[in-house]
């Protein structure tokens, strides 16, 4: 009975014991699998907390495994290559088209690597699936797990599109300043060798009786220089960034023989359409053609098949409503319309825009050049176009309703006898024998000066016995006085003087505002002898009634 009952106790004792060590086991099992879920949701939230901010961060962000496969793709990534996430991750980063020179071959993964061991950054171009491309600077590391059998690559990289075209831009800016400065002296010099040529051509032509036939060949040679002047002074506009040299011209004639010198050889025909009683414009000419040209060769590349090109001129007045934020006034309006493959609305906005061009060879100056110049000219030029039916350049420009404003139809290029003394200060001596021989012609006496302190000597000998008239100075003067530092010599001497700046540099602010550095008028190499006539006879008679009014 005893024995039994011992028995009994062993027993329940070791199933207290079991029950015991089953609950301790059971607890532990609980306790790491508790343990397991813990670390689980502390694991899921820091790989969620490092997935945020791989996918918010506003750099490129990339892993690739040691096979050069991507594994994390973030969010920029995605809007730089136009793919998601998931079309990407598993592949080779070198195989996507995104990636430009994309191989996907063992040794573009092996140039990665390599690439990233001996240095941590480099840069590269994405092109987008809509064609944008993307250059990328990136920064990168190799990453081992614990066990050093798994390798990663971690590439962050930041977009540098915009710092590339900038840096661009500024490359094309010193390319264009470099070219405009050598522009600038072949313009001087070009000028100089056309006045000869033009000049003597002019001479030659008051030699010849009106109906000789030498006439009509002489005015086409005429008409040749000056186009070579205009062609000359084209990339110095831009360049430099010219201001207008403003004088009345009847534009109408330059739009017609800008127009017809474009088209030339061309399958296109203009067709113009011109008021009659069509205002003057005070433009600088030579600039108003460079826009037309530009316009014009523009609307023939639209048409390759040829066709129709209307141009317009009409009278314009603009009220204070104006949406141009141009001053009320009149204006010349001119527009240019071709029927050819017109611009999309998403160009529309930057046409005007420096080197922005959707042509293979074109430069993107044209345009932009254009807006340019007719800024300068107080005037607004707009455009309107659609696919397919062409396109449409509107040009507003002041307008000089006063016809007596209008020195070429007043003097009518009419030659009138001179009288007085002229002094011509030049570096160049058969400029000084070319001048001479006009103004001789022309009823003046002339004397000349080899360079700015020459001429100062010879107006102050001559200011108290027999004092010029005027004085015609050259702008710029190697090695000695220029025009600008020989007029303000010259008005301490004689604050009263009439001088006259002449120049091949056209777009010289001298030129452009002549007043406020102390000259009465100017004149553009390569001039005639109408064109000394014209601004002679008109300063010398101005001066001449102010003299009268106030002996009176």
């Amino acid at each position: 009975m005893l024995h039994r009952r011992i028995s009994i106790e062993t027993t329940a004792t070791n199933i207290l014991v079991y029950l015991i060590g089953t609950g301790v086991i059971l607890v532990l099992i609980l306790s790491f699998l508790l343990s397991v879920v813990i670390n689980y949701n502390r694991l899921k939230k820091e790989s969620d907390f490092t997935t945020g901010i791989l996918q918010t961060a506003g750099a490129l962000i990339l892993v690739l495994d040691n096979k050069g496969r991507i594994r994390n793709f973030n969010k920029a990534c995605e809007i730089t290559s136009g793919y998601s996430s998931d079309e990407v991750t598993g592949r080779y980063l070198y195989a996507l088209p995104f990636y430009e020179n994309h191989t996907g071959s063992k040794d573009s993964v092996s140039d990665l690597w390599n690439r990233t061991k001996k240095s941590s950054s480099f840069e590269n171009c994405w092109v987008n699936k809509d064609g944008s491309r993307h250059y990328i600077s990136w920064t990168t590391t190799s990453l081992k797990d614990e066990s050093d059998k798994n390798q990663w690559i971690i590439c962050t990289g930041i977009d540098i599109t915009e710092k590339r075209k900038l840096e661009e831009e500024l490359l094309k800016i010193k390319k264009l300043e470099s070219v405009g400065l050598l522009a600038g002296g072949i313009a001087h010099d070009f000028n100089n060798i056309l006045t000869a040529i033009l000049g003597n051509i002019s001479l030659a032509k008051l030699e010849l009786e009106p109906n000789h036939d030498l006439v009509e060949i002489l005015a086409q040679a005429e008409k040749a220089s000056i186009q070579a002047r205009n062609l000359t002074n084209q990339l110095l506009t831009f360049s430099k960034g010219g201001l207008p040299v403003l004088k009345p011209v009847s534009i109408a004639e330059l739009v017609v023989e800008s127009a017809n010198f474009a088209l030339r050889g061309s399958n296109i025909k203009p067709v113009f359409n011109i008021d009659d009683d069509l205002w003057t414009a005070k433009i600088d000419q030579v600039q108003i053609h460079q826009v037309i040209n530009n316009l014009i060769i523009n609307a023939a590349q639209a048409m390759p098949d040829g066709g129709i090109l209307d141009i317009s001129l009409r009278n314009y007045l603009i009220s204070e409503d104006t949406v141009f934020n141009l001053e009320a006034g009149n204006y010349i309006k001119l527009t240019i319309k071709d029927y050819g493959i017109g611009i999309s609305k998403e160009y529309l906005s930057k046409i005007f825009d420096p080197y922005f061009t959707t042509k293979k060879k074109g430069h993107g100056l044209g345009l932009a050049t254009s807006f340019s110049i007719i800024k300068n000219h107080n005037g607004h030029i707009t455009v309107d176009s659609e696919l397919g039916k062409g396109t449409t350049f509107t040009i507003y420009l002041p307008a000089l309703t006063d016809r007596g404003e209008n020195t070429a139809d007043n003097i009518g290029r009419q030659l009138v006898r001179g009288r007085g003394r002229i002094l011509v200060v030049d570096d160049e001596k058969y400029i000084r024998q070319l001048a001479h021989r006009m103004l001789t012609k022309l009823g003046y006496e002339v004397e000349s000066a080899k360079n700015g302190d020459e001429g100062i000597d010879m107006y102050s000998d001559a200011l108290m016995n027999h004092p010029f008239d005027a004085v015609i100075v050259d702008l710029t003067i190697k090695g000695h006085l220029g025009g600008k530092e020989t007029i303000e010599k010259l008005r301490e001497i004689d604050p009263d003087i009439t001088a006259i700046v002449s120049s091949g540099y056209s777009n010289d602010p001298v030129m452009a505002h002549y007043s406020k550095y102390g000259f009465a008028g100017v004149v553009t190499k390569p001039y005639n002898i109408e064109d000394l006539n014209d601004i002679l006879h008109k300063l010398l008679q101005d001066r001449r009634k102010s003299s009268d009014i106030q002996k009176t």
